[in-house]
């Protein structure tokens, strides 16, 4: 059950959050929702159309491998470092959501796959979320974080990216710590 009037109770901040992980399903499987999104106004609420097609995404991924054992990763797609950069801004004054820390994971991700569409969803990025400086004092604390991530495979830290030039595909990438130092202090230069 999904209505978009629901959404539009939403505090600005909670709405954009969740707005992350509809750009995600859109670069993940649909490019034509992606467009739809790349060209929008931030004042634009999402439309019913719009909704089912991210909801969509997500289904068929989820359907197609229930357990987990290959696709439905593309769904961790910004998790891995979105998810140790939450975990570390979590113990903080000034917190970030789930999906703001998500939108600079994917990001930052996409940097490290050298993805040819880095400069486009970096733009895309920064239209739906306020820049946040990540201060190099805490990449290490971040780093230490992502460690725990499901999807490593033994100490290996592992990110899923999506393939754009095909739908439903993914690239994985093992990264080290000084993967993770570069990608931060791109974004950081991203202002």
């Amino acid at each position: 059950f999904a209505d978009v009037n629901f959404l539009k109770t939403l505090h600005e901040r909670e709405y954009r959050s969740g707005m992350a992980e509809v750009l995600k399903h859109a670069l993940i499987g649909d490019m034509q929702l992606w467009d739809e999104l790349r060209h929008s106004t931030t004042d634009s609420m999402l439309t019913q159309e719009q909704l089912q097609s991210s909801i969509a995404v997500k289904v068929r991924i989820v359907e197609e491998d229930p357990l987990e054992h290959g696709l439905r990763m593309l769904l961790n797609y910004g998790h891995t470092i979105g998810h140790g950069i939450e975990s570390y801004f979590l113990g903080t004054d000034n917190p970030l959501t789930h999906g703001e820390a998500i939108a600079i994971g994917m990001a930052c991700e996409s940097y490290l796959a050298e993805s040819a569409r880095l400069q486009e969803i970096t733009t895309v990025i920064s239209k739906y979320f306020p820049h946040r400086h990540i201060s190099e004092n805490v990449f290490e604390a971040i780093w230490k974080a992502m460690l725990h991530d499901k999807k490593n495979v033994g100490r290996q830290v592992r990110i899923v990216t999506p393939d754009l030039n095909q739908p439903f595909s993914m690239i994985k990438t093992n990264i080290s710590s000084d993967d993770l130092t570069r990608s931060l202090r791109w974004w950081n230069q991203q202002i």
